[in-house]
């Protein structure tokens, strides 16, 4: 995950010629536990740790919320859970159009998109 390099990490968002701010929002399934931790750790982050100020966690994420946030995102960082036990993360489809940068692991809609893509290419 995001945080498993720690010291790489804080590097990155304190870096004076080119600081990262990280912001997260988003729900855990109510069975999810893992998903739900995820989401304690990174609140835990951005209150009580080296990080405090550069990560941020946005509660109640919604339409409005989500539509806010592609509209001002540089990168889209997608980190679904791998099928079988994740659903496609299709937040990141809504960057697009936006110019965002997406970076995902290869879940359902980017390896349709990648389908597209190809399929697309082959036709030229």
């Amino acid at each position: 995950m995001v945080f498993d390099q720690f010291d790489d990490i804080v590097r990155l968002v304190r870096d004076p010629a080119r600081p990262i701010q990280f912001i997260f929002a988003g729900k855990a399934h109510p069975r999810d536990d893992a998903g739900k931790a995820y989401i304690q750790k990174i609140v835990h982050l951005s209150k009580f740790s080296e990080l405090k100020g550069h990560v941020v966690f946005i509660e109640n994420y919604d339409i409005h919320t989500a539509r806010q946030m592609v509209s001002g995102c540089d990168i889209w960082l997608n980190q679904p859970a791998p099928p079988p036990r994740g659903q496609p993360a299709t937040s990141g489809m809504k960057t697009i159009v936006h110019g965002c940068l997406n970076l995902s692991i290869m879940d359902g809609w980017w390896r349709e998109g990648a389908r597209r893509h190809q399929w697309l290419c082959d036709r030229r």
